[in-house]
């Protein structure tokens, strides 16, 4: 069974472009992975400092490798610092 993940990230004023710098090398590569089905995101058309993010896999095993990536511990250190506050995360099959 499918799963899904969408995740709203909210960022610092003037930091988007930075923060879709980094999500596009992340996409690149998550794109690649064997389990993963899509990956798309979007600036928030009701908040321009907020990007959703729309991920679906084929299970949830392909989905936790894909957490488990190398690359994603260096996309999370180049954005850390430009949350403005936690990512919402809603995950489901």
């Amino acid at each position: 069974m499918a799963f899904f993940v969408f995740v709203r990230f909210k960022v610092k004023p003037g930091t988007v472009d930075k923060f879709l710098a980094e999500l596009e090398k992340a996409a690149l590569s998550t794109r690649s992975e064997i389990g993963c089905i899509q990956y798309e995101y979007a600036i928030d058309a009701a908040d321009k400092s907020a990007v959703i993010l729309f991920e679906k896999y084929v299970d949830q095993s392909a989905f936790e490798i894909h957490r488990s990536m190398h690359y994603l511990k260096s996309f999370r250190e180049a954005v850390a610092e430009l949350f403005d506050g936690e990512p919402m995360i809603i995950r489901g099959a």
